[in-house]
């Protein structure tokens, strides 16, 4: 035998014979482990871990460099590979809606609605009152959080969810309901007559004059929002009371018989006019008083929050003797 092919015999016997080294790699990986089948959903996959292992084998000298002959760099199977779900996975990836607010509108009070954008994968949409589920609907671009009089509170979170088996997102607005008060007073001067005596002992009626102070306030809830508005905002101005008061000084003056109005200009339209019943208020500039007040619960129009309260009749001193009022027996406000 050649001296050649000796060599070359004994160098193709160490390439095979080269000594090969294996080591095991785990690591947790999540995957699906099972389904699960909710009505009106779908199927839901359960996420879990399970521990993944791996032989990384190096066979020094053995495998060309294009991997042929032996096992692909990485192990686990063909190159690339290690079973399905592949390393990190845990099955196809998860597409859960996009969704946006786009506004809010009050322009029906008892009707109050968000507008929205969702994607086409949104399954259900899920609403919510300061976190608290009130109802899961099918999709819709416009969704609706009920009568603005169920809202008593100062301020409230209003989310709407966009959610399929992937998960969900979400979007809303704050809601503020803040208390205000209008206040305005004028003077009224009312003619009344008083049983007297004439020197020769014959009775008649002496006339005098009774002044007030003609006190109005009004109460309202004034709504405001973080995210833009839609149409008129006829749900801004919740007129919710009045109190009107003729206030004097003079003790010797009668106390009045009166009857009393408050007037708003409702988002409706026209003027409404809300009679007042006897109430004890006070004032503590005056020491004697007279209030009605009225109870109310009525939105007022987007254009014209005012209003205005009126003495419609009184009665004071001796009966069947006309009173004439002469002054401000009419208050206004100016609004909200």
């Amino acid at each position: 035998m050649k001296r050649s092919t000796v060599l070359l015999l004994l160098v193709s016997l160490l390439f095979v014979a080269a000594p090969a080294h294996a080591t095991l790699q785990c690591s947790l990986e999540n995957m699906i482990v099972d389904w699960i089948w909710i009505d009106g959903l779908g199927p839901l996959p359960i996420i879990g871990q399970e521990q993944v292992c791996y032989d990384v084998i190096d066979v020094s000298g053995s495998v060309p460099p294009d991997g042929g002959g032996g096992v692909p760099p990485g192990g686990g199977g063909d190159p690339g590979g290690g079973g399905y779900p592949p390393p990190g996975g845990g099955g196809p990836p998860l597409n859960p809606p996009t969704m946006s607010v786009d506004y809010v509108t009050d322009a029906n009070p008892h009707w109050l609605l968000m507008g929205i954008t969702y994607s086409s994968n949104t399954q259900y949409l899920r609403l919510r009152k300061n976190g608290q589920v009130i109802d899961t609907i099918a999709p819709t671009t416009q969704v609706s959080f009920g009568d603005l009089n169920n809202y008593s509170e100062s301020f409230y979170q209003l989310t709407v969810e966009a959610c399929n088996a992937d998960g969900c997102a979400e979007g809303g607005t704050n809601m503020y309901r803040t208390p205000s008060r209008d206040q305005a007073a004028g003077s009224m001067l009312v003619l009344y007559y008083v049983p007297m005596v004439d020197e020769n002992g014959t009775p008649y009626a002496a006339p005098k004059n009774a002044v007030f102070t003609h006190d109005l306030r009004g109460d309202a809830t004034v709504t405001s929002y973080s995210i833009a508005t839609s149409g008129d905002r006829n749900g801004r101005v919740l007129h919710t009371g009045s109190t009107e008061q003729l206030l004097w000084n003079d003790q010797l003056q009668p106390p009045p018989a009166w009857g009393g109005f408050y007037y708003i200009y409702p988002w409706w339209g026209g003027v409404q006019p809300y009679e007042e019943d006897p109430c004890s208020v006070g004032s503590p500039f005056f020491p004697f008083s007279s209030g009605n007040c009225g109870y109310l619960l009525d939105y007022a129009s987007p254009s014209n929050s005012s209003s205005y309260g009126r003495v419609e009749d009184i009665s004071i001193g001796l009966p069947g003797f006309p009173n004439p009022i002469i002054g401000d027996r009419q208050i206004s406000l100016w609004g909200y």
